[in-house]
Order: structure tokens, then sequence, then C-alpha cells
């Protein structure tokens, strides 16, 4: 019974040699992945950062291109309104409402909102 009793202590050694080698090796991977996690997350702070710098970049390139647009638009037609003395209680309502629609105040605001 010498040789049995030989084989089951050998078998048990590499069984525990093998939980233990598999303890290791999971503890280890435990460490990495939480060094990943950890990585990841701050990844994930600084890009969201990152897209709110742009965003707001973009809404103010936005704004500054509708702006130039309405009041380019209002100058080209400009020349063209009667004299203010000259002008029609008709003609003085369509130039304030032409005013109006080339507004960037009005509608530059609303294209921009977040």
């Amino acid at each position: 019974m010498g040789e049995l009793e030989r084989r089951n202590k050998i078998k048990w050694v590499a069984v525990a040699v093998w939980i233990i080698l598999f303890t290791i090796l999971v503890g280890y991977d435990h460490h990495r992945t939480s060094d990943l996690i950890r990585s990841n997350r701050d990844l994930i702070k600084h890009n969201a950062q990152v897209a709110k710098q742009h965003d707001t970049e973009i809404r103010a390139s936005t704004k500054h291109s509708c702006e130039a647009t309405y009041t380019t638009i209002y100058k080209v037609f400009k020349p063209f309104f009667p004299p203010k003395k000259a002008r029609t209680i008709k003609q003085q309502k369509a130039v304030v409402q032409f005013t109006k629609l080339t507004d960037p105040k009005v509608h530059c605001i609303k294209q921009t909102k977040p």
C-alpha cells in the first residue's frame, strides 16, 4: 500500500500546486483588470471634457457664422430700402419686417441653443 499512498500524495500535491497557480493567476488578472477599469474611467472623463469643449467651440463658431450671414443679408438689401423720409407706411412696415427677419440676435440664439 505504500505505492498507493505515495501516488495519492503526489496527486494532492499536484492539485494543491494547480490551486495555488490558479489563485495567483486570478489575483494577477484581477489586478490588471482593476488597472484597466481605472484607466478606462479616466479616459471617459477626459473624453467627456474634450467633447464638452468641442461642443462649446462648435456652438460659438455656428453663432458667429449665423450672425455674419444675417448681417450680410441685411447689408446687401439695405441700399434698396427707400429713404426714411420718403417711405410710405406700407414701405416702413416692410422695412421693419425685413429688419426683424434679418435680426441675428433673434434667429442665431434659436439656432445655437444647446
